[in-house]
């Protein structure tokens, strides 16, 4: 199973937030992660939907988290995120697939489709971080510079 960009991008946002405790501009994550500030004001859009940042215009603006990272598990985002995690196309609503009855692969798939989101399920936002803000902070840093500095 492979994750989207936007997916990855929404948990490296929200685990600079949770590690900082402190406000950031898009711009500064942005250039922090190495992607355009337009596809991570999207991302950003998604995570302010879902209840899990707050944004704020102005000269001062910028977003923040908005939930307790012991509140939200990996695999709450990844759920809400993701588009398709149909891996194959007998898991799809309307399959159009000819072996579905007598085919095996759709409990097999299911299963680990299922034990993967489990396992997502196990970890917290805070579980990403605990231990590590530092060293996340640090990684980067164009991201901090802007409200804060690294602590």
């Amino acid at each position: 199973m492979r994750l989207t960009d936007r997916t990855d991008y929404a948990l490296r946002v929200l685990m600079v937030l949770a590690s900082s405790g402190q406000r950031h501009t898009v711009p500064a994550l942005a250039e922090a992660f190495g992607v355009s500030a337009n596809h991570l004001t999207k991302v950003v859009q998604a995570l302010q939907g879902l209840g899990l940042v707050q944004t704020s215009a102005g000269r001062n603006g910028g977003v923040e988290l908005a939930a307790q990272p012991s509140a939200v598990t990996v695999g709450e985002i990844v759920r809400a995120l993701e588009p398709d995690l149909h891996l194959v196309e007998c898991l799809r609503e309307h399959s159009t697939c000819p072996l579905e009855g007598p085919c095996r692969l759709v409990g097999v798939v299911r299963y680990a489709q299922a034990a993967f989101l489990a396992e997502l399920d196990k970890a917290t936002l805070a579980d990403l971080i605990q231990g590590r803000q530092r060293r996340l902070l640090r990684a980067v840093p164009s991201a901090v510079s802007v409200h804060g500095s690294v602590i």
